[in-house]
């Protein structure tokens, strides 16, 4: 038997539009890849060395596969959290301890180098409105790692979501403890 469609006052309701919020917050903490191919960028020139090189040069210019270790810490109140794919992404070694890694249809984003150990304190930031209520969803995604050569890094990727506004409550409601934040572990090695 056909089923009419959801009344657009039930699928309008602010308790939906958070949930969707939350969910597009979420999902929108994922790296795009940028799906670079091989000849994309010369991975043995403009900084970093050839072969597995020294750390303390930086990692090398050039195309990196990246793998999702998987969520690592979950304060957020749901399982529902969105777990990044394995995809591919292009990174310049900028020479001066710092580096810049350009990931498709998001914004590039820059990272410092100290010995090893590097930091990028927003690989991904917004402000969400939920649409219909007085709430506003604010993400941030930095990321922490370290070389263990000039091809290879290993990290963790910490999101972080808070809400402001009077209809912020209506998140626990649904199931999500905000303020919250998440981990991701993650591995990459240049091709």
């Amino acid at each position: 038997m056909h089923r009419p469609a959801a009344p657009l006052a039930r699928v309008a309701r602010p308790t939906h539009r958070l949930t969707l919020a939350l969910g597009l917050a979420l999902a929108a903490l994922a790296p795009s890849g940028c799906d670079a191919d091989d000849d994309a960028a010369d991975s043995s020139t403009d900084g970093g060395s050839g072969g597995g090189g020294d750390p303390s040069d930086g990692p090398r210019t050039g195309v990196w596969d990246y793998m999702n270790g998987g969520i690592q810490t979950n304060s957020c109140g749901t399982d529902d959290v969105y777990r990044d794919p394995d995809t591919s992404f292009t990174l310049t070694n900028n020479g001066n301890r710092s580096f810049t890694v350009q990931q498709g249809s998001q914004p590039d984003f820059s990272c410092t180098l100290d010995g090893s150990s590097f930091r990028c304190p927003s690989r991904l930031s917004s402000d969400v409105p939920v649409t219909g209520t007085n709430a506003v969803l604010r993400y941030n995604v930095s990321i922490t790692g370290s070389l263990a050569s000039a091809t290879a890094m290993s990290g963790t990727q910490q999101a972080d979501i808070t809400c402001e506004g009077s209809d912020c409550a209506l998140a626990a409601t649904l199931g999500y403890m905000l303020p919250c934040s998440y981990t991701v572990a993650f591995t990459a090695t240049a091709r």
